[in-house]
């Protein structure tokens, strides 16, 4: 968060490339590693099942901080295959 107050709700979404594939399961045995703003690693599945991770349509998504505090952040990895 860049800006000088709380950010809320926050979600990222990535697009997928068109030219490669999500590995499920790179992150033991889960698809999507979240490390939140506090520096905790979430391991996350893909599918829609209530964890923060989902890939939906080619769009990896991770409902990530209830509330983001200026200066804070975190990242969100996940690993594709090329084809």
């Amino acid at each position: 968060n860049y800006g000088s107050a709380d950010v809320t709700q926050v979600v990222i979404s990535d697009p997928v490339p068109f030219f490669a594939d999500v590995v499920l399961g790179a992150y033991n045995g889960n698809d999507i590693l979240w490390r939140d703003a506090g520096g905790n690693d979430h391991q996350l599945t893909a599918a829609a099942d209530g964890d923060e991770g989902e890939l939906d349509s080619g769009l990896v998504k991770v409902h990530a901080e209830t509330t983001l505090q200026p200066g804070a952040g975190g990242e969100v990895c996940y690993r594709v295959e090329l084809r």
